[in-house]
């Protein structure tokens, strides 16, 4: 699908009212209409889901959403609920549904309503959604939070693995984007290996990393707990203390994060070192 820049920003005011795109979210939407497989890093808030909301409402047929975190995809439906006059253009397909509400999800899909929809891996691999969405109008597959593909990665979801073979099956020439928000080079070699792109077009936004002279060799979910004005002491669960030489600038940077929270919780990695 070729379209023109204004013609693109027109959609982009038509659909969500705003004047320009942000960062790379105009290359990445006009590489997924151009029909190309496209891998997209950019940093959180840099408007990742509009990559892919944008482009499934101008296209026809369903855009399929992949994405391990339950509350966000009820959110974005929602989202996307809201500036459209058909509840339907926007549905969950997972194992809370019960058969009313699934029998309505594919009633939609069928009659041309839901543009997207989403689905978390361990539904996707269903048979029976498989053999369902096979014959179906597919405008594209987006695999959120990509970084779930590779073993690399700080958040690995086996099932994501399969994700290669699953698509394959539904249909072929489905054009797939993979999006996250940091990867190293060898996770994004992974990422593109797994998914069958390794022919993606890459857009990399700029990443900020946090100078914190301390190396955490194994994600984990860590307490943060303010004393004094001079201290911070970072306990990892469980009953496990490491003392950050940067407190100070952890600090800052957590600031506006947590409001007025003293308690709150935080991943490192790895890939946070000096």
């Amino acid at each position: 699908m070729s379209i023109s820049t204004k013609d693109l920003h027109k959609a982009l005011k038509t659909f969500f009212g705003f004047d320009k795109f942000k960062g790379l979210q105009e290359q990445v939407i006009k590489s997924l209409l151009e029909k190309q497989n496209t891998f997209a890093i950019m940093p959180t808030g840099g408007g990742k889901s509009l990559c892919y909301q944008l482009p499934a409402l101008m296209q026809d047929g369903v855009a399929i959403v992949v994405s391990p975190l339950i509350a966000l995809m009820k959110n974005q439906v929602d989202a996307i609920r809201g500036i459209s006059k058909h509840e339907g253009i926007a549905h969950v397909l997972n194992s809370s549904l019960n058969k009313t509400e699934i029998k309505q999800v594919k009633s939609d899909i069928e009659s041309g309503i839901t543009k997207l929809l989403y689905v978390a891996p361990e539904s996707l691999s269903k048979a029976e959604n498989i053999e369902f969405l096979s014959a179906q109008t597919i405008s594209f597959m987006a695999v959120d939070e990509a970084h779930c593909i590779s073993e690399w990665g700080h958040d690995f979801r086996p099932e994501y693995r399969n994700l290669k073979q699953i698509i394959s099956q539904i249909g072929d020439n489905i054009s797939i984007i993979g999006l996250t928000a940091t990867a190293t080079p060898k996770v994004q070699e992974d990422i593109l290996k797994n998914l069958g792109t390794t022919d993606s077009q890459t857009l990399q936004g700029v990443q900020v990393v946090m100078a914190v002279k301390a190396i955490v060799w194994r994600i984990t979910r860590i307490k943060i707990l303010k004393n004094l004005k001079n201290s911070c002491q970072v306990s990892l669960l469980p009953n496990k203390k490491l003392v950050l030489p940067c407190y100070k600038k952890l600090l800052l940077w957590l600031k506006p994060q947590c409001r007025a929270e003293n308690l709150f919780y935080i991943i490192l990695g790895k890939h946070l070192i000096h």
